[in-house]
């Protein structure tokens, strides 16, 4: 295991976080040391929903949250009366047993008064945690809580190794939803990174220029990144016209 900080997280909280298939939301950044009470914040903020669903001879019905009696938006009336609240929220990580629960295990803990349940491995690592969110209690003390899981228990292998298996004609969701890109950059984009360990500090994601290969090591396999990794990366800050390192961690 590797111990780190963290500087940036990109989150999509969208219909995972809402329960609602019409809510959209799009990709959030957030840089600093207060990245994780930042993500927090914004998991606990209701997407909001998009009523450019229904044809013209759509059947409207009101919707009222079953948590708090508020009007939320109108639905079809077959959606209206199968809704199924669910109480239980999945917030997924990658990899979430290591370093990183520390940070969201303080900040979930600190300006939230309510209870926390861990299901942990040993002593400072965690299969999964919950955070109960008080605000949200009905009339039989029910509330919604945010279920904190770490993907990697799921998966049989690296994330990399595991998307290296689609064909790019299979990411049909993804290509819609950034449709503007040329086949080419699109191409390009789905291919990962090679930051690695280098980028320690904020003032790192302001530099201008791609630092040599030799910087791109990483402690984990005792190596730095390889010649053609690194004339990818050398090719994507050109293509793209990059200008700091910060702009290249958003692609």
């Amino acid at each position: 295991m590797q111990r780190h900080n963290n500087f940036k997280i990109n989150t999509f909280d969208g219909e995972f976080i809402s329960c609602n298939k019409r809510a959209n939301k799009s990709v959030k950044t957030s840089l600093g040391n207060a990245c994780f009470a930042w993500l927090v914040i914004v998991a606990l903020h209701p997407a909001k929903s998009n009523t450019n669903w229904f044809e013209p001879d759509d059947t409207r019905v009101r919707d009222d949250c079953h948590l708090t009696g508020r009007y939320r938006d109108p639905a079809h009336s077959n959606c209206n009366l199968n809704y199924k609240d669910s109480r239980s929220i999945p917030v997924i990580f990658y990899n979430l047993s290591g370093y990183d629960t520390h940070f969201i295990i303080k900040e979930i803990a600190t300006p939230y008064e309510s209870r926390i349940s861990l299901l942990p491995i040993r002593k400072k690592k965690y299969i999964s945690f919950t955070k109960d969110v008080d605000s949200t209690k009905n009339d039989l003390e029910n509330c919604v809580q945010l279920r904190f899981i770490n993907l990697y228990k799921f998966l049989a292998s690296s994330l990399e190794k595991l998307s290296s298996f689609l064909s790019k004609n299979k990411l049909r969701i993804l290509q819609r939803e950034f449709c503007n890109l040329s086949q080419e950059n699109f191409n390009l984009l789905t291919r990962k990174g090679v930051q690695y360990e280098y980028i320690d500090c904020n003032e790192k994601l302001d530099e201008m220029c791609l630092p040599n290969r030799e910087l791109f090591y990483s402690s984990l396999i005792n190596d730095t990144v390889s010649e053609d990794d690194y004339v990818h990366a050398v090719h994507m800050w050109q293509r793209f016209s990059i200008r700091t390192l910060g702009e290249y961690s958003d692609l």
